[in-house]
Order: C-alpha cells, then structure tokens, then sequence
C-alpha cells in the first residue's frame, strides 16, 4: 500500500485526519494539482470579480533527508492533507527527483516552506539557489 494513517485512533467521518503517501503519479494529482488548479481556477475567477488578492495560489512544507548530495535521499512534500514521500529515482548511475517534484519546484505561484537552517542544504540539495535565500 501507498496509504499511512497516521493518528488512526482520531479520525473524522471515519477516514484517518492525515496521511502519509508515496509519491506516485496519482498522489501527485490528488493531492498537489488538482488542489492546485482548482485553487487557481478560484484566483482567476477572484480576479474577474476585481479582488486584489496575492497569495500564493497553494503553500507546501518541504524536508529533505540526506541532504548532503544532491538529488537527496527522500523529499517529503506537505499539504494541508497529507504528506507526500519521494525517493529519488535512478536514472543511469545519477539519481533524479521526478518531474512532478521539478514542476513544483519551479512554480513561483507555489509557496514552499523549508525545514532547513541557515546552511541552507535541503535547498542546495534540490538544486534550489540560495542567494536570496
């Protein structure tokens, strides 16, 4: 299974309050895009009606394990709902982060919110610069 409850004993409507996923393609869809773009869908809708709000569009937590190389050893993506877990895969003899975790990455309108110190590793390791950070 891809699913872990987390909290099962403090469930709502009977599912578990959260949970923790693997990082496959459908996850990626139920749980980053689809939220995304439905969110986006109400901002452009916001925009139409004259309503000046700039928020990000969506806001993730991002940690990184083995942050020492780069790509790391697991990245684990947050939502409101979930947690998302994503190891690398091995393209060749380099390991790559998927294209779902590259798209979010480069999409300005996402807030991603760091676990990471002032060394700024979890970022370098994911190929984020870190001059402004």
């Amino acid at each position: 299974t891809d699913a872990f409850p987390l909290y099962p004993h403090d469930q709502q409507d009977g599912k578990p309050r959260f949970l923790i996923k693997g990082a496959t393609p459908r996850n990626w869809n139920k749980y980053i895009w689809e939220p995304y773009e439905r969110l986006q869908k109400e901002r452009q809708e916001q925009r139409t009606s004259h309503s000046t709000a700039t928020r990000p569009i969506l806001t993730v937590g991002i940690d990184v394990e083995g942050n020492q190389s780069s790509p790391p050893v697991l990245v684990q993506i947050a939502t409101a709902d979930c947690v998302l877990l994503e190891i690398p895969s091995m393209n060749g003899s380099r390991p790559q982060l998927s294209h779902n975790l590259q798209r979010l990455l480069r999409d300005d309108s996402i807030l991603k919110v760091f676990c990471d110190n002032y060394s700024h590793h979890d970022k370098t390791s994911l190929g984020i610069s870190t001059d402004s950070a």
